[in-house]
């Protein structure tokens, strides 16, 4: 069989690579990335958008079994776990990303580890997040090394993470290097994602997009376990990922230092619940507040330039000033920047019913003007109604896991039971440190499901309890 291919390169690395291996940082990356994911996914199970309908979907026709569905009291197979958890973690735009949506493969990893006859250590389900995650990030690096910017019709969130879940699972499952490199070949023929849904204002099919990347990515390895083979050019073939997406012949070039630098690096944890292009305005607006002592009430005007690539994050401009569900707000400049100017904040709660209510927030959006720029950065000027104007350019944000220090380490912490509070099952938060205890000495895990139990016993103590629940998830 021919291995020139660089598919069945990234197959013969990820498929018998060691923790040993991965260095000390890396790994203690990818412990917040869990972290964070069950965070997320949890909070989304009374917040999410289209999550009631994807999980309700998952248990009723993809199986039983003992696999946690994230906030949730319920369990199902690893289909339905994959599928349902993948909603879940994705739907508030709070998960990790960077070079490609990192924390999105998570569901796919937890899954696999039940879908597993035998034994999966916390070293070997770090590897499988570590060839995930890392495959993600270097298909994103190609691709930007090759020019393609954002202003694209594909949706490189859902497309790319079919890769990246099928080579966590494949790791996971303890594939041969053909069988890693028939799981990829297997998630090129599920792999989709369209642009379109977020250009007509995100219904919330956008919020769960992640579900069909984390189901596909399963499927993809469990069928090529079963011994269904699909080897063929994934990447740089005719009609690969890069010819079939971006009529691209860029090849996977980050391929040639595997193991010697890792993209992974690059992972930003986020600060706040909305698509990281919209993080720099956010910023700069809650600098705004707080340096002119703003009151939303006394704003008269708010001009935006954003880049022209950006466009799809401020219109339709009567969806983007007025959303109608979480995912267009999350995915709304005008929204985002209206609540750090208003609230000097963006928070988990601004995304519930009666966030998206908010009155001075949807007033101080409708008198919001944006001008498109092809190359002047991007930029907020506020006029208050005494004639005063104060403009401040967009502030980067950079990559926040190059050293995770204790301040960020706590951060991502206070982070996480944030998120637990807002979980469906209450109970949830009262496991928060026996989570994150776990998490920390996951090298030190015999058996992963040792941490699914926990989640499990989490769930169904709140179910004996009779306590009264959240709202499940809409």
């Amino acid at each position: 069989m021919p291995n020139q291919f660089s598919s069945h390169i990234y197959a013969r690395y990820a498929s018998v690579i060691t923790a040993d291996e991965i260095p000390a940082d890396v790994r203690e990356i990818l412990r917040y990335v869990l972290l964070d994911a069950i965070g997320t996914g949890a909070a989304a199970s009374s917040l999410g958008e289209g999550c009631k309908a994807s999980v309700d979907y998952a248990l009723a026709h993809l199986g039983t079994g003992e696999a946690p569905l994230l906030g949730l009291i319920a369990t199902g197979s690893p289909a339905a776990a994959a599928f349902a958890n993948g909603a879940l973690v994705h739907a508030l735009n709070f998960d990790a990303g960077g070079l490609g949506h990192i924390g999105a493969i998570v569901p796919t990893a937890l899954a696999a580890v039940e879908a597993c006859a035998g034994r999966v250590s916390g070293r070997d389900f770090l590897c499988g997040l570590t060839v995930g995650a890392e495959l993600l990030a270097r298909i994103a690096q190609s691709l930007k090394a090759g020019g393609h910017g954002v202003a694209r019709r594909t949706l490189d969130g859902q497309i790319h993470g079919y890769f990246g879940c099928a080579a966590t699972a494949a790791r996971i499952l303890d594939l041969t290097s053909d069988q890693f490199h028939d799981a990829l070949g297997l998630a090129l023929m599920q792999a989709a994602g369209t642009m379109q849904i977020v250009i007509d204002g995100d219904p919330p099919a956008k919020a769960i997009y992640a579900a069909f990347a984390n189901q596909g990515g399963l499927q993809a390895a469990l069928l090529a376990r079963s011994g269904v083979g699909a080897y063929c050019n994934v990447f740089d073939g005719e009609a690969g990922l890069f010819q079939l997406f971006y009529q691209s012949d860029c090849s996977l070039n980050a391929l040639t230092n595997l193991g010697e630098e890792y993209y992974l690096r690059l992972i930003r944890f986020k600060p706040w619940p909305t698509s990281g292009l919209l993080h720099p305005l956010i910023k700069t607006a809650i600098c705004l507040k707080a340096e002119h002592d703003l009151v939303a009430g006394n704003i008269a005007s708010v001009a935006i330039n954003a880049a022209a690539e950006h466009r799809a994050w401020f219109e339709p401009v009567d969806k983007r000033t007025a959303p109608a569900n979480a995912a267009t707000a999350a995915n709304s400049g005008q929204f985002a920047v209206a609540k750090a100017l208003v609230h000097g904040k963006v928070d988990l709660g601004d995304f519930s019913p009666a966030g998206l209510r908010d009155p001075d927030t949807l007033a101080l959006a409708k008198r919001m003007k944006v001008h498109f720029w092809d190359k002047e950065e991007e930029s907020i000027v506020v006029t208050t109604s005494a004639g005063q104007s104060f403009q401040a350019p967009a502030i980067p944000i950079g990559p926040l896991a190059h050293a995770l220090t204790a301040t960020s380490s706590e951060a991502l912490q206070v982070k996480f039971r944030h998120c637990l509070s807002f979980a469906a099952n209450e109970a949830l938060s009262t496991r928060a440190d026996a989570i994150i205890k776990i998490i920390a000495h996951l090298e030190e895990v015999n058996d992963m499901k040792e941490l699914t139990q926990l989640l499990r016993e989490a769930y169904r103590s709140d179910a004996s309890s009779g306590a009264p629940r959240r709202t499940s998830p809409r």
